[in-house]
């Protein structure tokens, strides 16, 4: 498989600062006359802020500020206008919606916010727009954090303005905590143990299942291999990923204990597959005017077995961008491409570039700009291309979200691989994906 890797970014220009003023909003809100019956009508009203004197059009004819939806009508928007302005929105009602039922769940946590008690709808759904009021008004948000023994109790909405509310008892207040950390060393040798010479290796990644088999912890080890966790007190699995495909570890999992203000350390070892480099650059900018100056960012790193010599980087400028400066010197190589020499880069070795462009005055409202960087040398001296490749999709159908991998390579995958679903930047869960 080519080790090239390419970043193509999709970037919008913008007229003027004129653009950034808020536009005239309108709102739909729907309500419940009966908060105890799925099928109860529902009302929905606009709202709005930016007249005194508005005029209502729905898509159904209807002209007052509030109507009743009528089931099988999948989706109502309403027109505002007043005041020499327009507003527009659509919303989607969710008929014999069930009434609001909650419960509440508690995940132990070793950081800053402590133990954390979250709501979670069993039937119904419960609005983002709402407050969620936790002990009787002592605090309001979603999650109660730092969570003390006894009673607590939790106040919801769902999207019709109808309220629940669940108790739960803590058993115990904050988790016991741990710590437990390590080095996940180069083996380059290849006898699975430490010797003098070889240090840590950087950008692979460790993962930590609880007893459940959930993602408790992840983490990517630092430039001299070192990791580090806060857990609560337990035993767990530890999963270790190598930074690359050109190395595999001398022992995937371990199981470890974690005892409560103790330190448990666990040590692991990589050991090459091949001698290669492996070059990636990643690029990202600032917001993007026309007529106006942003900037790009470029990081690049080396996940190989083997120092890449002589390495560089070339970037492709869209026509209606032009290179101001950057912080290393950048070679004009012609029609808008330019290269930046970044010389021998060592195993986990990394680095980032930053680079000023100015946009074209010609540039037009909503225009796309595309900037592609691509980092060499990329010999192919890794794993040969099996064919296959993977598509990830979501959609999301009322209150589930539900994921599609497919296959839209030329041949089937050689063997399974993990997906990890986040959600709100906690770890749900961890599985396989079949060939």
């Amino acid at each position: 498989m080519n080790n090239l890797k390419s970043w193509s970014l999709l970037l919008l220009s913008f007229l003027a600062f004129g653009l950034q003023a808020q536009q005239p909003l309108v709102k739909i809100s729907g309500s419940k006359s009966d908060c105890n019956s799925a099928s109860a009508p529902i009302t929905l009203t606009a709202s709005q802020t930016f007249t005194a004197t508005p005029v209502y059009t729905w898509s159904t004819g209807e002209t007052t500020q509030s109507i009743v939806a009528t089931p099988g009508t999948p989706v109502y928007s309403v027109t505002v206008t007043g005041s020499g302005l327009t507003s527009s929105t659509s919303y989607q009602p969710f008929y014999n919606l069930p009434p609001l039922e909650i419960g509440i769940y508690r995940i132990d946590s070793c950081g800053p916010s402590g133990s954390v008690l979250f709501p979670y709808a069993i039937a119904g759904i419960i609005s983002n727009n709402a407050p969620i009021v936790w002990d009787n008004g002592a605090y309001t948000g979603y999650g109660l954090n730092n969570v003390t023994l006894g009673y607590h109790n939790v106040v919801a909405t769902d999207i019709y303005g109808c309220t629940a509310t669940a108790s739960y008892y803590a058993e115990y207040g904050e988790a016991e905590c741990g710590e437990m950390g390590g080095k996940i060393w180069a083996d380059m040798n290849g006898n699975c143990a430490g010797n003098a010479g070889e240090g840590g290796i950087r950008l692979a990644t460790i993962i930590v299942y609880n007893s459940q088999g959930q993602v408790a912890a992840q983490q990517r080890t630092s430039i001299d291999g070192q990791y580090h966790f806060n857990l609560v007190q337990g035993t767990y699995t530890v999963e270790v990923i190598p930074p690359s495909n050109l190395w595999e570890v001398c022992a995937y999992t371990s199981t470890v204990n974690v005892t409560s203000g103790g330190f448990t350390t666990a040590n692991y070892y990589i050991k090459p597959k091949t001698l290669c480099p492996h070059l990636r650059v990643d690029m990202a900018n600032s917001f993007l005017r026309r007529c106006f100056s942003g900037i790009y960012y470029m990081q690049y790193e080396n996940t190989g077995t083997q120092t890449a010599s002589n390495a560089y980087i070339d970037v492709a400028i869209d026509p209606f961008l032009s290179l101001i400066n950057s912080d290393i010197p950048a070679i004009d190589l012609g029609n808008n491409n330019y290269r930046f020499s970044i010389g021998d880069v060592p195993v986990g070795g990394s680095g980032k570039i930053f680079f000023t462009v100015q946009v074209s005055c010609d540039a037009v409202l909503g225009q796309t700009h595309c900037t592609e960087a691509q980092i060499f040398p990329h010999d192919s001296c890794g794993p040969a291309y099996t064919g296959a490749s993977l598509l990830l999709g979501a959609t999301c159908t009322g209150d589930s979200v539900h994921f599609q991998i497919t296959n839209v390579g030329l041949s089937a995958m050689p063997g399974p691989l993990r997906y990890v679903i986040i959600e709100d930047a906690v770890m749900l869960m961890q599985d396989v994906a079949g060939p």
